[in-house]
């Protein structure tokens, strides 16, 4: 089906202003088109195209509308199997498929496949887009397998004639790729299929190309029937559906739909599914005989000539079929599997009112049984036939809730159903008939008794039978009743005879009983503590004793009980009159007292809880509560759970009592919720509560829902302690849930004492006398009931006035009060407000002052009749008209530091940055009035280091400043309010302060390994993961504040060089060339402008886009700056390194290649004489190569392919000799430019008396076994030996090259020694070396590791050591300790001199008298037991002039 879309409107006027997004579609690419408007609704439309109809659908997916197009007539799998599906003409049906015949001649099938390419961009990610991820020279998304072909169209193979398709396009699998298919490699030249290593399935560092493999099977069809075959659809899980081919509904077509189950493997195939009144054709399919599998009888027809039970696709009806399907491979009924094949319809109607059929084809299992019992089952399913015993068809476990779908049995015969309750339940019968066409009517139920307790059960049965005998059944098998114990308590059930309630009235039929449940549910609602209070009815006897059950629900069917009650009343009554007797009764598992019982009928009437007591032995008793869940319409769930519990959040045990109880319950801080046992039903259910070292408080009930606060009095009665108790109700899992917590800042109430001079006392009325809270004036204090059963009235009283003046207040209701009386004397009255303001009730308690009267002044006060240790501290002042000092509330933390450092490692590992902050100061301050805070930062130095080895700029960002005039490089002042609201931010002031002087500015020196390096660790990180969340919340975008914003100006200096040899392959593309080119730049000059803004109001996303352009804007406004800052020397050193590289790769010389690109990133040029040397030696190398490569190219050619390669050499050694001296003439350019730019950058800094930068401190050392260790300053400074030491590359005897830098980045630092003679060994995870100093230092001076270059002498891999030796020198005394080291080397390192013993050994000399020699073997030994080859320990002999010790490696 074509597409394609469209700009239309209702005029057809394309250029009109209002246009509507349109799709044209059609049936083919040519047409003709079909116009569906963007404004289409949700639902299914039916169209005709082309004089075919079709569905179209639409709907919404996470926001996005999604239209699919379909034909009239789908099909789904309602079984628990794959299916099959396939079309099939009518003329075929009776034919086998040849897969299925063994001897049937195999068809050929043909594999096509196209390749994906992707390119790996650093900013963009994978992709193919051109521009944008892939290369100009790069092949297009899609391409043959040798890139012959390429396009960013998918590559679609057209189908010749007698071909079909076998499958879609699909990714393969096999090989080394990874999940998706894909294969990595670092360019497309590379990507060979199939990929032959292990590692292409793995992305790498240096990978940025990948390809994977789109396959699709053809097959070739016999001549005379690739018009006329079957159509295989593929495999139908179940639960899922699939459209029918369009091709195959059409009103000239003549195809059938046919299933089958789908299977692994061709010995369990089936047949396609026949209806069960063909069973004879299908039996001669499955054995044909030898003298007739040519010709094949043609399908039984009915009256109309369409065939037996087919499911014509342009014939449909709603119908139902029975169909099987027959094992290929297995003789007689076993394996066979029977399905049902359901047909039905909805009406569409087209635009012109013209009535569709939408078919759904629904394929399901012809029997489902269905568990809705609350405890797994075991069952067996038999099936009768002609003999007189069933045959067992089907047997397994179906768990609780779930279903099995029986395709095994056939359902025209009485089918029986053993079922096996797990929980000690058996049958008293075999087994129970669930299906025979022969019986008008099934049982309803069947009974099963528990093993234990005798109780009988009774199951009830429910049929969906269809409305033919073929149609898929499914029978239920459910209880009324589940009784679930929910309170987490061991607890016992009975079910009772209770006497009934004198005023019920027996209403059996259940349209009377509806009408009284719908009359209780239009009352109005009560109080929730009295809500829906059912009473409990005296026990009369126990009918049945209900086993302990704490894994599952126990199930209940009453019915045995009703029949028990019924048996025994004189005249026997009918079943409403029977429920007002039956009951449940509760009690602790180790306790007989079951005297009251829960009516069912009444429960079942209020559908509402009702609390029950359950009583243990000792007479104490759980408050429960009973829930009825009458959500399901078979099952009715009673469940028991807590009637209140609790939880500690107050971090320490708290002790719980009944009223005046001797019993204590202890709630611990890790305790889940938890219920209490009441000691007894004498007491009132009110509790106390207390903690270590504290009074009981006094009593408080928790039936009501608010928040309490309960004060507890330390046991000398000096201090307190409150505790916030919150009740909630309609909680999950109980009625009540109560909450213990330390007490807030904020509470529901909030009392204020704004009067001038008169403090005073409040309370809750009736409380105890310890109960009263002293409020100083200016001050406020959070307040809460101290028990929600009592009146809530608040009780105030004058501090030091008569106690009969105090007064009661209604707080939960706003009002103005009247002032309060006074008496025995001029006492200046109180006006009370009550006020709510955010969500809480304010009480304010001020001066009465008015307008016409003097305030009265109160001449003389009571003693106070309170105890005078009430703590004052209790009571925080107002912010508001207070007296006192706000700077009695501040708080100020100061941090300051000498030095600061971090080391950033990377998961190589190895340390790539150090930044060190000198004299760091950090302050906080809070309290400064107006919830304002302030933070301010400062930092006299701050540097950043760049610790690769062999670095030209080891410094990468640092300050400057020539007269040593600022005080500091960076301050930043921030102060924020507490507004208290998430949405809204303010800020009075932000402040970032730069060098107070002019002269200093920042130095940015960047080295473009550094940039790959860090970006390689950020990959690595995933910080994703840090970001990534489960929840849902929306995040906010707040608003920003600020008062004041003030910047001082910044300036910086940047200097970037370029590496190219350095650089990721393929990374940048295109513009790896530009930025070789032109990327180097020179103290480039770049100023940040300084800024004041004042009321500043945006949110935050739109402040950081407009801080982000301003940057940019103050960036791109200096364009000379920057212009001034290119490295014109530097540029020109790279383009000619760039071209030298290019013209080296066309000499195919790999070996030249990679020596060119070792020395490339070894050579560090610092002067004009380094690049003079540094290029004559490339060109030196260029020659040399060039010349030799004449005759040793041909040679190695021959010796690998002989004549042919002897050809091939010839070329290479010609274009070799012409090709590699240009490009060491290139390089000579280039060093000797790049040595006259550095020595360039040495004069003007000692013109301009610039100190030249250096690290803070030396790499960080990290040893081959990667583990980071704590910083050693004589561990690194051995480390810069080894990356600064330097080697020659021999020709005979004669020295020709230095190669700097040898084994800087192949060997890990573990150890190094300095000897006599100025030389050093160092210890390795790969060997030992022995270096030289330079000539001119003295011996035993401490080196210059930032400047001289040591020189290797020898060095030793583990696998050359034969073993080693410790002797005594010549001139040392005969019992002073060995000095030297002797180190055996094996037959595979010595030259050519195979007699001469000094080449097979290497000696180190240490210095007479010490140790030394005995440590530098310790240190040789430890590493080569950690980095060695796994081999037989071999002997160390140490030899003096006479003795010998041995040892062991």
């Amino acid at each position: 089906m074509g597409t394609n879309w469209h700009a239309t409107n209702e005029t057809g006027n394309d250029e009109s202003q209002f246009k509507d997004l349109a799709l044209w579609f059609g049936l083919t690419p040519h047409g003709p088109w079909e116009t569906l408007r963007s404004t289409l609704s949700q639902g299914v439309i039916p169209k005709v195209v082309n004089g075919q109809k079709i569905a179209i659908e639409a709907t919404i997916i996470q926001g996005r509308k999604h239209v699919s197009f379909r034909s009239l007539a789908t099909i789904r799998n309602n079984s628990d199997v794959a299916l099959e599906i396939c079309v099939c003409p009518v003329s075929l049906l009776n034919y086998r498929d040849e897969s299925a015949s063994s001897g049937a001649s195999k068809t050929a099938v043909f594999l096509e496949e196209c390749f994906e390419n992707q390119r790996y961009q650093p900013l963009a990610g994978w992709g193919s887009k051109w521009p944008g991820h892939l290369m100009p020279t790069d092949p297009g998304r899609w391409s043959t397998r040798d890139y012959s072909r390429s396009s960013q169209e998918f590559l679609d193979v057209p189908l010749a004639p007698g071909w079909i398709w076998t499958s879609d396009w699909k990714v393969d699998h096999f090989g080394n790729v990874d999940n998706e298919g894909w294969f990595y490699g670092p360019d497309f030249q590379s990507l060979r299929w199939p990929p032959q290593s292990p590692k292409a399935s793995k992305k790498s560092t240096f990978d940025f190309t990948r390809r994977r493999r789109w396959i699709r099977t053809r097959q070739r069809v016999p001549e005379d029937k690739h018009a006329r075959t079957r159509k295989n659809l593929g495999a139908l899980q179940p639960a899922n559906s699939m459209s029918l081919p369009l091709a195959s509904t059409g009103a000239e077509t003549d195809f059938c739909v046919q299933v089958r189950p789908c299977v692994d493997t061709s010995e369990d195939e089936y047949l396609w599914g026949r209806a069960v009144r063909d069973l004879k054709s299908a039996a001669s399919i499955r054995n044909p005989d030898a003298g007739q599998s040519a010709v094949r009888k043609p399908p039984q027809l009915t009256k109309g000539g369409v065939p037996v039970s087919a499911f014509m696709l342009n014939q449909l009806e709603k119908t139902d079929e029975l169909l099987l399907c027959v094992a290929a491979n297995t003789p007689g009924r076993k394996g066979h599997t029977w399905l049902n094949m359901e047909a039905d319809a909805s009406i569409l109607y087209t635009e012109l009112n013209e009535a569709v059929y939408d078919w759904k084809l629904s394929v399901n299992a012809p029997l489902k049984l269905e568990n809705l019992l609350p405890c797994n089952a075991e069952y067996i399913v038999w099936e009768k036939g002609s003999g007189a015993n069933p045959v067992k068809q089907q047997h397994g476990v179906v768990s609780a809730g779930g279903a099995i779908y029986v395709c095994t049995v056939d359902i025209r015969k009485p089918i029986y159903l053993t079922w096996l309750a797990q929980g000690s339940w058996k049958l008293p019968k075999e087994a129970v008939v669930i299906s025979d066409p022969a019986l008008e009517e099934l049982p309803l139920h069947f009974w099963m008794q528990h093993q234990q307790s005798g109780r009988r059960l009774r199951v009830s049965l429910e049929y969906d039978y269809g409305s033919t005998n073929v149609a898929a059944k499914t029978v239920r098998l459910f209880v009324p009743y589940w009784l679930c114990n929910d309170a987490n308590l061991p607890l016992a059930f009975r079910l009772v005879e209770i006497e009934p309630a004198a005023n019920t009235v027996a209403d059996s039929s259940w349209l009377q009983r509806a009408a009284k449940a719908t009359k209780q549910t239009s009352y109005p609602p009560s109080h929730a503590g009295e809500r829906g209070k059912l009473s409990l009815h005296k026990v009369i006897k126990t009918l049945d004793i209900i086993e302990d059950s704490y894994a599952a629900p126990i199930m209940l069917s009453l019915q045995s009980e009703l029949e028990c009650l019924g048996s025994s009343s004189q005249p026997r009554s009918d079943e409403g009159s029977l429920m007002l007797r039956l009951g449940l009764s509760v009690a602790i598992s180790n306790s007989n007292v079951f005297s009251h019982g829960l009516c069912f009928r009444d429960f079942e009437d209020s559908k509402d809880q009702v609390d029950i007591k359950a009583i243990d032995a000792q007479g104490g008793y759980y408050r429960l509560s009973a829930q009825l869940d009458m959500t399901s319409e078979r099952t009715k769930v009673v469940h028991i759970q807590p009637h209140t519990i609790f939880i500690n959040r107050l971090g320490r045990r708290l002790h719980l009592r009944q009223a005046d109880c001797r019993h204590d319950e202890f709630l611990y801080p890790n305790d889940p919720p938890k219920t209490i046992l009441w000691c007894t039903t004498q007491e009132p259910e009110i509790l106390k509560i207390s903690l270590e070292g504290h009074k009981w408080s006094q009593p408080f009930s928790v039936e009501n829902e608010g928040v309490m606060h309960v004060t507890l009095w330390d046991e000398f009665g000096n201090s307190r302690f409150t505790t916030r108790v919150e009740v909630r109700n309609g909680v999950k899992g109980s009625r009540i849930l109560v909450i213990f917590r330390q007490v807030s800042a904020h509470g529901p109430y909030r009392i204020e004492n704004r009067s001038v001079i008169l403090p005073f006392r409040f309370r809750q009325v009736d409380s105890s006398y310890e109960s009263w809270q002293l409020l100083q004036t200016g001050s406020t204090l959070p307040f809460a009931w101290e028990d929600l059963q009592r009146e809530r009235l608040l009780e105030i009283l004058v501090d030091g006035a008569d106690p009969l003046t105090s007064r009661a207040y209604n707080i939960d209701e706003i009002a103005d009060h009247q002032p309060m009386p006074t008496k025995g004397g001029p006492v200046a009255a109180l006006h009370v407000t009550v006020s709510r303001e955010k969500g809480m009730q304010v009480v304010r308690v001020a001066d009465w002052m008015p307008s016409d009267d003097i305030l009265a002044i109160l001449p003389f006060r009571l003693p106070s009749m309170f105890p005078a240790h009430t703590p004052e501290k209790d009571s925080p002042r107002l912010l508001e008209g207070c007296i006192a000092d706000d700077s009695e509330n501040q708080f100020l933390t100061v941090i300051e530091l000498a030095e600061f450092g971090v080391s950033v490692v990377d998961h190589t590992p190895e340390e790539l940055l150090y930044i060190s902050l000198q004299n760091f100061v950090l302050s906080y301050a809070t309290g400064l009035g107006s919830h304002t805070t302030r933070f301010k930062v400062r930092v006299d130095g701050l540097q950043v280091d760049n610790q690769l080895p062999l670095t030209p700029m080891p410094v990468l960002f640092t300050s400057r400043d020539p007269a040593n005039e600022a005080e500091f490089v960076l301050k930043c002042t921030l102060t924020m309010k507490n507004q208290g609201m998430l949405d809204q931010y303010r800020y009075p002031y932000i402040g970032i302060q730069g060098p107070n002087t002019s002269n200093m500015c920042f130095l940015i020196n960047i080295h473009e390994p550094i940039i790959w390096r860090l970006h390689d660790m950020f990959q690595n990180l995933n910080l994703s993961r840090l970001t990534s969340s489960q929840t849902t919340a929306v995040a906010l975008d707040p608003i920003i504040h600020i008062g004041l914003l003030s910047t001082t100006d910044f300036r910086f200096k940047v200097t970037l060089a370029m590496s190219p040899t350095q650089r990721p392959r393929g990374i940048l593309g295109f513009w790896s060339t530009l930025l070789t080119s032109l990327g180097n730049t020179d103290d480039m000059q770049i100023r940040i402008t300084p800024h004041l803004h004042e009321e500043i109001c945006m949110r935050q996303s739109a402040l950081v886009a407009a801080a982000i352009a301003s940057i940019r804007n103050d960036i791109l406004s200096q364009p000379l700056r920057l212009l001034s800052g290119v490295d014109l020397l530097g540029n020109a050193s790279s383009a000619l390194g760039h071209m030298s590289k290019g013209i080296a790769a066309l000499s195919m010389d790999k070996k030249f290649i990679r020596s060119r690109q070792r020395q490339e990133s070894k050579a560090n040029v610092d002067h004009l004489g380094d690049g003079i040397r540094e290029g004559g030696e490339a060109l030196a190398k260029s020659l040399f190569r060039g010349v030799t490569g004449i005759l040793t190219k041909p040679l190695e050619g021959a010796r690998s392919s002989g004549v042919e390669g002897f050809i091939q050499g010839v070329g290479k050694g010609v274009i070799g000799a012409a090709v590699q001296p240009m490009s060491g003439i290139l390089d000579l350019l280039s060093k000797t430019t790049e040595g006259a730019n550095a020595t360039r950058i040495k004069l003007s800094a000692v013109l301009t008396s610039e100190e030249q930068l250096m690290r803070r401190r030396l790499p960080r050392v990290i040893c081959g076994d990667n583990v980071l260790r704590p910083y050693d300053e004589y561990k690194a400074q051995g480390q810069v030996l080894l990356q600064l030491a330097h080697r020659g590359a021999f020709f005979g005897h004669m020295d020709f090259f230095k190669v700097r830098g040898k084994f800087a980045w192949s060997d890990a630092y573990e150890d190094h020694f300095h000897l006599p003679k100025g030389r050093t060994l160092i210890v390795t995870h790969r060997r030992v070396i022995l270096l030289q100093h330079p000539t001119g230092l003295i011996v035993q001076k401490k080196p210059d590791l930032l400047k001289d270059a040591c020189t290797i002498l020898w060095d030793v891999t583990w696998n050359d050591i034969l073993s080693m030796e410790l002797i005594r020198g010549k001139k040392d005394p005969l019992h002073s300790p060995p000095s030297r080291l002797v180190i055996n080397l094996r037959n595979s390192v010595q030259d050519s001199k195979l007699f001469d013993s000094r080449e097979n050994i290497r000696v180190v000399k240490c210095h007479p008298g010490s140790k030394q020699a005995y440590e530098v073997r310790s240190a040789v030994q430890q590493a080569y037991d950690a980095y060695g080859p796994n081999r037989t320990q071999v002997a160390a002999q140490f030899y003096g002039d006479k003795c010998r010790n041995n040892t062991n490696w």
